[in-house]
């Protein structure tokens, strides 16, 4: 079991660099959706609308691609380290999939982050016996202090951009941790925000005795602003076309999306969010099996619900998100079976039908 946490402070759009929010801890495991003709019969939408990468322009170093042709890596400093850029490029791999903008690496944010990924592993009896926020530090623990939250280590690292956030697994490993939380709900919506500009990561390993999971540490710093002006209307995840979407999605992740029917695990968790809030609606919400034309079951939560057809309110929904809409199938999915999402949106008056299919892995 792996075990991610989160702090969803001043996220999204243009936020204060401190703020009166308290942070939680989080946890998650789990992977990527495009298909053509839909029944007439699952979807009562006007028009159905697949998301469009756009004009994307590929601003990496030279010979970022090699091997990896799809993947944009984004710009990094001199300084970063083999992790540091493996960091960035597995999360713009993911960005680039969906069509949003790619994240560039900051210096200060690699130091903000390193720095406290070593922190917590230096003194993970003190995490582990006083039970403090890993998104915290005390300046009580030792010297290697840097900051008690994100933004205060950031700033001291020299970062003084529009906001910041963090989020942390403990795997010590870029490609996991990245994947990880790619494939939580809270974690993702942070991570594949459009307003996101630029990350730093840090990773460290402790002492064998470190009490568990504070010996392995993965600290990625966000930088938050807002969208560019070609940022698409909405993120669908996952992509459509994606294959070897993982069946299920456990519940590791605080706070724990709201549980479903008969617990945790659950089938992979689907997340549509939108750019702006402004003259919206979800109108409905489909998973259709596409063997059987079966309609599966699922837990639909939102930020800005809609009772009326089935979506309620997310309790854990934190205060700054843009709007976004989770759906989750009550049991794991069937193994290498193909789906369709079906949601439907009036936005500013006009009735959209958002789709996406996506292929299970074993």
């Amino acid at each position: 079991m792996r075990w991610l946490t989160l702090l969803p402070v001043v996220l999204a759009l243009a936020c204060a660099q401190s703020g009166g929010r308290q942070p939680v801890d989080g946890f998650a495991p789990d992977t990527p959706g495009f298909d053509s003709t839909i029944p007439d019969n699952y979807a009562g939408s006007d028009n159905f609308v697949a998301h469009d990468p756009g004009n994307i322009q590929d601003t990496g170093n030279p010979g970022d691609t090699k091997g990896d042709t799809a993947v944009i890596k984004g710009k990094y400093p001199p300084s970063a380290s083999p992790a540091q850029q493996a960091a960035l490029k597995a999360l713009n791999k993911v960005r680039r999939e969906l069509g949003l903008s790619i994240a560039d690496e900051s210096a200060q944010l690699n130091k903000s982050a390193q720095a406290h990924a070593d922190f917590v592993t230096n003194h993970c009896r003190e995490y582990d016996g006083y039970g403090l926020s890993p998104h915290e530090e005390d300046p009580s623990y030792g010297d290697d202090f840097t900051g008690k939250w994100p933004w205060d280590r950031a700033a001291a690292a020299g970062y003084h951009g529009q906001g910041v956030g963090e989020v942390i697994a403990f795997f010590a490993s870029p490609g996991p941790a990245v994947d990880a939380w790619v494939n939580s709900l809270y974690h993702r919506l942070l991570i594949l925000d459009m307003g996101l500009q630029v990350i730093g990561y840090g990773k460290s390993v402790g002492q064998s005795s470190c009490p568990w999971p504070y010996g392995k540490m993965d600290v990625m710093d966000l930088g938050l602003g807002a969208p560019p002006q070609n940022a698409p209307r909405f993120v669908l995840y996952p992509h459509d076309g994606a294959v070897g979407v993982p069946r299920k999605f456990e519940g590791y992740e605080s706070p724990q999306p709201p549980k479903p029917k008969d617990g945790y695990p659950a089938g992979t968790m689907i997340t549509l969010q939108l750019r702006d809030s402004s003259r919206f609606q979800w109108t409905e919400h489909k998973i259709i099996e596409l063997d059987n034309q079966w309609e599966v079951p699922h837990m639909a939560v939102s930020n800005v619900p809609n009772t009326d057809v089935g979506i309620e309110k997310d309790p854990q929904a934190m205060q700054g998100m843009r709007p976004y809409l989770a759906l989750y199938p009550d049991d794991p999915l069937k193994p290498d079976t193909k789906y369709r999402v079906v949601i439907g949106i009036n936005l500013g008056g006009q009735n959209l039908g958002v789709r996406t299919t996506f292929t299970t892995g074993n």
